[in-house]
C-alpha cells in the first residue's frame, strides 16, 4: 500500500499488476469473449430465455431451460444494462422476462423447476424454493432498469412465496451436497440467497416487512450458524436453529460460507453498520485460509471437521472469493485482501482458463488438481460473469479514485445523510458502448422512440415530479443516458426546503450571528448539547459533536465576506448533517470556544419534502474544450395526464440525440439536460443553474437550446433575439429542405420556461423550440395526453433539426 503526496493511502498495485491491468483483463473478456459467446451459442433470441446445456466449443447439447438460470440470466444482462449500457443487453433480458412470466409458474403461482425451449413445463414446482428466489432476483433487477413495477412486485411475491416454505417445518428438504437431510432443515444457502436478494431491493425502496426479514437473515447469519468452537460457519441447522448431533454438526460449506460473507459486505454497508462489517471482513478471511489447498492452491468446496475436505474444485467458489476480497480493497486499507486476490486469480487463470486448451470461457469444475475434460454438459451463466462484472465495476472506481480507499467508513459521513437518501448518484464512468446504430436511420428511430413512448407513457402512466412514477422514470431516463455517454448522473434536489424559526449555536446565552445552508437537514426541535471542533475536511472547517452521541451532528462553514452569507448546496450534501455558516468577524470566537472545549447548544429546524426523491438526469459528452452547448427537456408531468406530448415525448427526442452523437468526440462539451419540476416552478432547472454556478462552471455555458412540447405538430416555433442563432436555425429549415412551415419569433425572449433560469449565465446564448400544426395542443394538461396522441412523424423531423443544430453549432 503506497502513500499519496498528502499521506494518503493509495492503492496503485494488486500483486504484481496495476490496477489497469486487472481493469483490462477483466473489460476484454468480458466484452470480447465471454458475451459474445453466449451471445452465439446460449441465448434464445427468438423465444426468450437461456440454454445452458453446452459443450466447451458451444456445441448445443439440449434446449432446455433451467429456472434458475433463466432468473440468473435474467439478473446477468439487467445487471449488465444497468451498470453498462446498451440497449441489445436490456433486449435479452427483456424476453428472458417476457418467457418467463408467460411460462414460468404453474396453476398455484409456483415457479416451475424446468421448462423446454418452447415454454412447455418439463420439470414441476418443488418447495425448495431457490427457483423462486433466482427469478425474483432477476425481475428486482430488471425492475431497476426499466421501472416496470409489475416485476418487482412479482419479485416481492416470488421472495415471500420461498420463505413461506423454508419457515414451514414440514417443509422437505432432500439437498444431495449436505450430509443429512430431513423436514424443515435451516440451511446457509438459503439464508445467503435471501440477503443478497433482499440488499438489492432494500437499496431502491423502503419495506418495513422486508427490513424485519432482511434482520432476521442478517442474526442467523451472524449468531446462528456461526459456531463458535469451530470458529467457522455452519451449512445447515434444525428449524428451530440448534444444531444437529448427527453428521452435520461439523458440515461446513466453504463455497457458501465464502460467498454468503461476501454478501453481507454490501448488507453492512447499506446499513452503515461498521462493526458488521469488519466482522464479516474477519470471518471471510478465516473461511479462505481454512479452504486452502495448501498443496495444490484453490479453495476447497466443503470440509468436515472431523472427516477432511470435498477435494473437488469448482470456479464459483474461487471467483467468491476474488469478489469478496475486490469489496475489501476498495472500501479498506488492509493488506491481506491483496495478497489472497491476487493468489487465487493467478490460480484461476492457471488452472481454469480453457485457452490452453484451444476453447474460449473457463472450466466450470474439476477434481483436485482441475484436470481437462474434453466434453461438458453446462456452461455457467451466473456466477461466473457477476464475478467479472462486480469486479471491473469496482476497478473502474478505484482507478477513478486514482487508487485511494473510498472512504465510505468515514464518520463524518454521516449515517443520516446516507440514509435518508441525500447522496447523488454518482456520475457513470464505465465501458461506454457507441450506440449511434440504435438512430442511424428513420426506421430505428420510429423503433426506439416507439419503445421509449411504451415504457415512459404508456406503462408508467401521469409521473409528477415527487411522484413514485417521476422517480422511476428518471432511473429509466439515467439508465439511456449511460447507455450513450460518459458522464450520466441523477441530480437531486428539493421541490420544499424552509426554515422554521431561527437557527441557533448559543453559548452561556450568548447567540453567534449564524445562518444556515439551504438544503441541509435539521436538527430535532429540542436540538442537542455540544462541543465545536476543527474538521478541514471537504471544505468544512468545523464540526459540532454531540456530547450525548459523541458523533459528529453538525457541520459550522465560514463566508467569504464578514458577514454571513447563504450558501446552497448540491449533491451528496443534500440533506446532509445541519450546516450553520458563519461570517468571518465570528471566527475568532469559534477558535476560543474550541480552545476552551466549550460547551454549546445547537439547534437548527428545517421542514422538507423528503418521501420521494426528486432529480434531474444529467449526461454529458465531453467535448475538446470546456465550452458547452446545454439542451434542455422536462420528463415530468402534470397530475391525471401522462404529459406524453407534454413533454415526455420531447425527452425521448433528447435521448434520441444524446444515442446520435455516443462514441463521438465534438470540439464542445454536450450535456443533454432532462429536468423535473418543471410543471412547478421550474424548480429542477432552477436547481441545476444553481449548481453550475457553484460548481464553477456557469462561465462555460455558451448555448442553452430548451425544447418543450416538439410533437403538437411537425412545424417547429423557434424563439430568440439572438439573430446570428435565428438565422441558423432558419438556414437548417432550408438545408434539411423539411416541407415544413417553421415558425419564427425573433422579437421573442428564449428565456422562457426552463430555460428562464439560466438569465444570469454571463455567456449563455439560446434558443427556446416549441411546435403547432396539429389539434394535439387541445389534449395539453388533460388526460387525453397519452401515448396515442402523438404524432410520430414530429418526432423524427424534430430530431433531424435538433441534430444538425448541434452540429452547426460546433463551429459558431
Amino acid at each position: 500500500m503506497e502513500k499519496d503526496t498528502a499521506g494518503g493511502r493509495i492503492r496503485a498495485h494488486i500483486a504484481s499488476r496495476d490496477l489497469e491491468a486487472f481493469r483490462n483483463h477483466y473489460r476484454h473478456y468480458l466484452f470480447e469473449e465471454y458475451l459474445p459467446f453466449w451471445d452465439q451459442h446460449g441465448i434464445d433470441h427468438e423465444l426468450g430465455g437461456f440454454m445452458c446445456s453446452l459443450d466447451h466449443d458451444g456445441t448445443l447439447i439440449n434446449t432446455d431451460k433451467h429456472m434458475w438460470y433463466q432468473g440468473r440470466g435474467l439478473w446477468v444482462y439487467s445487471y449488465l444494462y444497468n451498470h453498462f449500457g446498451g440497449g441489445q443487453y436490456l433486449e435479452v433480458a427483456k424476453k428472458t422476462r417476457d418467457f418467463l412470466i408467460h411460462h414460468g409458474r404453474d396453476e398455484n403461482g409456483d415457479w416451475v423447476m424446468g421448462l423446454d425451449r418452447q415454454g412447455n413445463a418439463v420439470s414441476p414446482a418443488t418447495r425448495r424454493g431457490y427457483a423462486g428466489m433466482f427469478v425474483a432476483e432477476g425481475l428486482q433487477e430488471y425492475a431497476k432498469a426499466t421501472g416496470d413495477q409489475e416485476s418487482m412486485d412479482l419479485a416481492i411475491d416470488s421472495l415471500w412465496r420461498a420463505m413461506k416454505a423454508w419457515d414451514d417445518p414440514t417443509c422437505p428438504s432432500d439437498e444431495s451436497y449436505i450430509p443429512v437431510s430431513y423436514p424443515g432443515m435451516r440451511t446457509l444457502g438459503s439464508h445467503m440467497v435471501a440477503i443478497l436478494i433482499l440488499t438489492q431491493i432494500l437499496e431502491r425502496i423502503s419495506d418495513p416487512k422486508l427490513e424485519a426479514l432482511a434482520d432476521q437473515v442478517v442474526d442467523a447469519i451472524e449468531n446462528r450458524f456461526w459456531n463458535p468452537e469451530y470458529q467457522l460457519l455452519n451449512e445447515a441447522l434444525g428449524h428451530d436453529y440448534r444444531r444437529p448431533d448427527d453428521a452435520n454438526e461439523d458440515f461446513i460449506y466453504l463455497g457458501h460460507a465464502i460467498e454468503t460473507l461476501w454478501m453481507m459486505l454490501p448488507e453492512a454497508m447499506r446499513r452503515k453498520d461498521r462493526r458488521l462489517f469488519d466482522l464479516m471482513a474477519e470471518r471471510f478471511r478465516r473461511h479462505i485460509e481454512v479452504a486452502w489447498d495448501d498443496v495444490c492452491g484453490g479453495v476447497f468446496r466443503a470440509a468436515q471437521i472431523h472427516g477432511g475436505y470435498t477435494v473437488d474444485k469448482v470456479l464459483w467458489a474461487q471467483e467468491e472469493v476474488l469478489v469478496g476480497t475486490m469489496i475489501l480493497m476498495e472500501h479498506t486499507d488492509l493488506e491481506w485482501p491483496a495478497h489472497w486476490f491476487g493468489r487465487v486469480f493467478e490460480y484461476v487463470e492457471d488452472r481454469f482458463s480453457l485457452k490452453q486448451y484451444g476453447f474460449p470461457l473457463y472450466i466450470e469444475s474439476g477434481d483436485r488438481k482441475v484436470k481437462f475434460r474434453p466434453h461438458v454438459e453446462r456452461k455457467e451463466n451466473y456466477h461466473h460473469p457477476r464475478h467479472m462484472m462486480c469486479n471491473l465495476l469496482a476497478l473502474e472506481r478505484m482507478i477513478e479514485a486514482r487508487g485511494k480507499i473510498s472512504g465510505f467508513w468515514e464518520e463524518e459521513m454521516g449515517s443520516a445523510q446516507l440514509a435518508m437518501g441525500a447522496v447523488e448518484k454518482p456520475a457513470k464512468t464505465g465501458v461506454i458502448q457507441d450506440t449511434r446504430h440504435l438512430v442511424e436511420s428513420p426506421e430505428k428511430r420510429a423503433t426506439y422512440f416507439e419503445k421509449m413512448l411504451q415504457v415512459l407513457c404508456s406503462d408508467l402512466g401521469p409521473h409528477p415530479s415527487g411522484t413514485r412514477e417521476f422517480e422511476r422514470a428518471a432511473w429509466i431516463v439515467l439508465r439511456e443516458l449511460e447507455s450513450a455517454f460518459p458522464v450520466s448522473f441523477l441530480d437531486r434536489y428539493l421541490d420544499k426546503w424552509e426554515l422554521v424559526g431561527f437557527p441557533e449555536i448559543i453559548h452561556r446565552g450568548k447567540r453567534l450571528a449564524i445562518g444556515v445552508a439551504e438544503n441541509c437537514a435539521g436538527t430535532s426541535d429540542a436540538g442537542f448539547n455540544g462541543i465545536i471542533e476543527r474538521l478541514d475536511r471537504d471544505g468544512i472547517p468545523y464540526g459540532i459533536r454531540d456530547l450525548s452521541t459523541g458523533k459528529i451532528a453538525a457541520y459550522i462553514n465560514v463566508s467569504k465576506d464578514v458577514g454571513v452569507q447563504p450558501e446552497y448546496l448540491i449533491g451528496k450534501d443534500v440533506l446532509s448533517l445541519p450546516r450553520f455558516v458563519i461570517g468571518i468577524q465570528d471566527v475568532p470566537f469559534v477558535e476560543l470556544l474550541i480552545k476552551d472545549q466549550a460547551q454549546v447548544q445547537a439547534r437548527v429546524r428545517v421542514v422538507y419534502a423528503p418521501e420521494i426523491p426528486t432529480y434531474n438526469i444529467v449526461g454529458t459528452l465531453p467535448g475538446k474544450s470546456c465550452d458547452e452547448i446545454v439542451l434542455i427537456a422536462h420528463a415530468d408531468s402534470v397530475i391525471m395526464t401522462q404529459g406524453a406530448n407534454d413533454n415526455t415525448a420531447t425527452a425521448i427526442i433528447a435521448l434520441m440525440l444524446a444515442q446520435a452523437f455516443s462514441g463521438t468526440r465534438l470540439d464542445r462539451t454536450l450535456t443533454i439536460l432532462v429536468t423535473g419540476s418543471e410543471e412547478y416552478g421550474y424548480m429542477g432547472a432552477k436547481h441545476y443553474a444553481k449548481r453550475k454556478e457553484i460548481e464553477g462552471t456557469a462561465k462555460d455555458l455558451k448555448f442553452i437550446i430548451n425544447c418543450d412540447s416538439l410533437t403538437y405538430g411537425p412545424n417547429l416555433w423557434a424563439s430568440t433575439r439572438d439573430e446570428e442563432l435565428m438565422g441558423l436555425v432558419k438556414k437548417i429549415h432550408v438545408d434539411l429542405d423539411m416541407k415544413t412551415e417553421p415558425i419564427y419569433s425573433p422579437d421573442a425572449d428564449w428565456w422562457m420556461n426552463d430555460a428562464s433560469c439560466f438569465r444570469s449565465m454571463p455567456n449563455a446564448r439560446g434558443v427556446n423550440f416549441n411546435s403547432r400544426g396539429y389539434s394535439t395542443l387541445a389534449a395539453n394538461h388533460t388526460p387525453d395526453d397519452d401515448a396515442e396522441n402523438v404524432p410520430r412523424d414530429c418526432a423524427e423531423s424534430s430530431f433531424l433539426v435538433l441534430r444538425e443544430l448541434l452540429n452547426r453549432l460546433q463551429e459558431l
